[in-house]
């Protein structure tokens, strides 16, 4: 295969490929509470509030027939809708230069419940899982150069910071665009629980 050919066909697959995760939906009042905490910290660049989200898996680079296969299995999973409740702040790494800001997430019995059933999903899909742990969090800022001592201010004065009864009604596959400065996402397909009543804090 020559140079043009590899080009060509590397232009056709990232056509077709598609960077995929499975993440929770959160309302527009939880986004927003979140998005109160940027401020000036060196190295951060802080996500837009429409791009916050709880990563439930990431599956990296799925095809259009693997799409198929992963539609059908998502849609066999039934669930209630639930609350969860964000508090605290952290970084990863703990140790190193911290590449990731983000405010932790409860792990209720209803968001593990919904987290192994994705999984299953995945699993019967052919998708391999990730071998971490899960530690459900929202990522709301990617950091470079940055060191542990420019977020002590930050963790510390967020250390009460919660946002409690956040109302979950639904979660989607998103696709990932990487760009010069920041990722794009974009909501693929939703999936909305079985039970359609009023939920405190989904809006």
């Amino acid at each position: 295969m020559d140079l043009l050919e590899r080009s060509l066909s590397l232009r056709y697959n990232q056509r077709i490929m598609a960077r995929l995760f499975v993440a929770l939906d959160l309302p527009l009042s939880c986004r927003e509470r979140l998005g109160t905490l940027a401020q000036e910290i060196r190295g951060a660049r802080w996500l837009a509030v429409e791009d916050l989200h709880l990563t439930l898996a990431f599956l990296g680079e799925v095809s259009p027939h693997q799409r198929e296969d992963l539609s059908e299995s998502l849609e066999s999973i039934d669930f209630a809708a639930f609350s969860v409740d964000f508090s605290g702040i952290g970084f990863f790494p703990r140790r190193g230069e911290p590449t990731t800001l983000w405010v932790g997430c409860r792990p209720s019995a209803e968001l593990v419940s919904l987290k192994k059933k994705v999984d299953r999903a995945l699993l019967g899909s052919g998708f391999p899982l990730e071998r971490r742990r899960f530690r459900p969090h929202v990522t709301i800022a990617r950091l470079k150069h940055c060191r542990p001592r420019d977020l002590e201010s930050i963790v510390r004065s967020a250390s009460i910071f919660e946002v409690p009864g956040v109302g979950i009604r639904s979660f989607s596959v998103y696709s990932s665009q990487l760009g010069p400065e920041a990722a794009r996402y974009s909501c693929e397909e939703t999936y909305a629980s079985v039970d359609r009543g009023d939920l405190p804090g989904s809006n």
